[in-house]
């Protein structure tokens, strides 16, 4: 190539898909670990909903460890930020208060 006719290395442009890929990263950034501890407590209530569940079959009165375990995965609710996974939790949520006033009704009967 003639010296004269070298073409100038142009600027390299900003990579606009990195920089919105950064913004997607950041907003799935789990602060403070609140994401994990919620998806804990949903594992915690659909494991004592089992056991429950399992208690009852097995002709039990269901009452015990599982209730209090649900009652405190009830007492710590907070949300993510993801609404989907906000949206199942709320879902084990409502079954949990379910089982629960069930029991309530039931120990208040004479």
């Amino acid at each position: 190539m003639p010296t004269g006719q070298a073409k100038a290395a142009s600027a390299a442009a900003p990579a606009s898909p990195l920089t919105a890929l950064d913004s997607l990263l950041a907003l799935q950034v789990d602060v403070g670990g609140n994401r994990r501890r919620q998806v804990r407590r949903g594992a915690i209530a659909l494991d004592a909903l089992d056991r429950l569940a399992a208690t009852l079959l097995a002709g039990g009165d269901g009452a015990g460890g599982d209730l209090a375990a649900l009652r405190s995965a009830l007492a710590d609710r907070e949300p993510t930020g993801d609404d989907g996974l906000d949206c199942v939790l709320r879902e084990i949520d409502v079954r949990s208060a379910v089982e629960l006033a069930k029991r309530e009704v039931r120990a208040a009967r004479p």
